[in-house]
């Protein structure tokens, strides 16, 4: 119900501040994915634990109506923050209706399952440390055979992505999802587990008849967009300038290529997030550089 009047003026909140027709909105309404998946705002008490869950993953992906608005303001305000950097390069990642991804599924959740979400607003998104850690792994792995810099530790390796002694010279931002992808970006998938006592303790033989057990869970589709861009200098742990990236463009053009490069390689050949052996991860990608 609406706020009372002797409530405003208890609480000496301005009348004109609280829209018209808010407490006349459902907790439905002004619930986020957020608010469900990690709270579980909209458990149904009685229901049982399948039926209670799979209503939460449908709150949880109609939600996404409600922040719609108040992101597109948080995504725009996010990609003027890179205005003016010297050096920068897009990455558009997309994940069609054929295609998902999913970051975070090992998350603690009060679900089975958890997926990365955007806080304040409860949008999918892809931690730059996520994009990062893909990318220094597969560097190590594919170059790494060929040219010990490129090893892990290696001298190439450390000027990207730094070391625990110093900073690297690339930053890999968080991909936040286009505005647009928004609603309908959360999908309901479901595991099944078929040899439940195999898995767990590996005593019984799986057979034909053991029971499957339907595990649902949330992924992500749609658009994201990435910035790849130089830090102004690189220090090491006693604060010493190591790599002065933006010093010389020719350098800093070739190092950013190359990160992008190795990204590029890394999310086709390996994809990012959990179950790329069931083809999650894997995006088509297109490249912007200003």
């Amino acid at each position: 119900m609406p706020a009372s009047p002797e409530f405003l003026r208890r609480n000496k909140i301005p009348q004109d501040l609280i829209p018209p027709n808010l407490g006349a909105r459902s907790a439905a309404d002004l619930s986020s994915p957020t608010l469900i998946l990690n709270r579980y705002s909209q458990a149904k008490p009685g229901k049982d634990g399948a039926e209670e869950k799979k209503c939460g993953l449908q709150a949880a992906i109609k939600a996404l109506e409600n922040v719609k608005g108040v992101y597109e303001n948080g995504f725009n305000e996010w990609i003027r923050s890179f205005n003016g950097e010297p050096y920068k390069i897009e990455l558009r990642l997309t994940w069609d209706q054929h295609r998902r991804v999913i970051v975070g599924f090992g998350e603690t959740n009060v679900l089975e399952s958890g997926i990365s979400l955007l806080q304040p607003y409860g949008v999918p998104y892809i931690p730059g440390s996520a994009l990062k850690g893909l990318a220094a792994h597969y560097c190590g792995k594919a170059y790494g055979k060929q040219d010990e810099r490129f090893k892990i530790g290696g001298v190439v390796h450390n000027a990207i992505f730094g070391s625990t002694k110093e900073t690297g010279a690339v930053l890999f931002h968080d991909a936040w999802l286009d505005p647009e992808s928004v609603v309908g970006s959360l999908r309901r998938d479901v595991l099944t587990a078929h040899h439940q006592s195999y898995n767990i303790n590996g005593k019984e033989a799986p057979s034909d008849f053991d029971s499957p057990n339907p595990v649902a869970f949330l992924s992500a589709a749609g658009t994201f967009k990435t910035f790849i861009t130089l830090v102004d200098q690189c220090v090491d742990e006693k604060g010493k300038t190591t790599y002065p990236a933006s010093n010389n463009d020719n350098v800093s053009d070739i190092v950013l290529k190359f990160a992008v490069r190795i990204l590029r390689e890394a999310l086709e050949n390996d994809g990012v997030g959990g179950k790329t052996n069931s083809n999650y991860g894997f995006p088509t990608i297109i490249e912007k550089k200003d």
